[in-house]
């Protein structure tokens, strides 16, 4: 396996590709993740101790292997079409997994799915991607869910509904500032974003070249204005 050359970070990029290649064709990826998202806003949605203490096995992939449950995993899904792929809003991909997942759910499971999504304040997320789902894919949704009156109202105080509309990824970097703690995490995700790896500067932005890497990093800023505030 290799890794490609990508931005990440404790916080920036909460994940790391791995790539397997036989004849310059790509076999298989995985995608080791230490958070959930990237963004902080969706980074402690589900902590692992949660996500393990629910776990159940799947025989079909190994006799040791274990999953998220059926409620997690559609949480998870839900979330993700958003969090990691907010510019492919209606991709199918994402969209039949949440309607694969979600069309295993009992009545019970679509109540703690509900409970569960408003707690850790991502019900319109996950409202809108369970609409989305059965508009493509005619994923049957019970009552229980779809007339839940607390949506509304939660709907105008979560931060992660922002994520829904198209905006300015600089509007993003400002969510996940006020989604963080403490002012030194907040100064440690913007020296991230600001200030990568030498490695991945150089490879990145000057490939072959022994340019200083304060001169890469003005580069970096400068122009990345344009993409950020887009």
């Amino acid at each position: 396996y290799e890794v490609p050359t990508k931005l990440s970070g404790d916080l920036t990029a909460t994940q790391k590709q791995y790539v397997k290649s036989e004849n310059d064709a790509t076999v298989h990826v995985v995608d080791l993740h230490w958070r959930l998202a990237s963004p902080q806003a969706f980074a402690h949605v589900l902590s692992f101790e949660e996500l393990h203490a629910a776990a159940e096995p799947l025989p079909a992939l190994g006799p040791s292997t274990r999953v998220p449950c059926n409620v997690h995993a559609t949480l998870i899904a839900c979330m993700h079409r958003v969090a990691h792929h907010h510019d492919e809003a209606d991709s199918f991909k994402w969209l039949f997994d949440i309607h694969l997942l979600a069309s295993h759910l009992t009545t019970r499971e679509w109540s703690h799915l509900a409970e569960l999504a408003l707690e850790r304040e991502i019900s319109a997320i996950c409202v809108d991607s369970v609409a989305r789902a059965s508009l493509w894919f005619g994923t049957v949704v019970p009552a229980v869910f779809t007339n839940d009156p607390r949506f509304e109202a939660a709907k105008a105080r979560e931060a992660t509904a922002a994520y829904l509309s198209g905006r300015p990824k600089v509007k993003a970097l400002l969510d996940d500032l006020r989604a963080m703690p403490t002012w030194a995490g907040r100064l440690h995700l913007l020296g991230e974003h600001l200030f990568p790896g030498e490695a991945y500067m150089r490879e990145v932005y000057a490939p072959g070249s022994r340019q200083p890497l304060p001169v890469l990093y003005a580069v970096r800023v400068l122009g990345g204005m344009v993409t950020w505030f887009r």
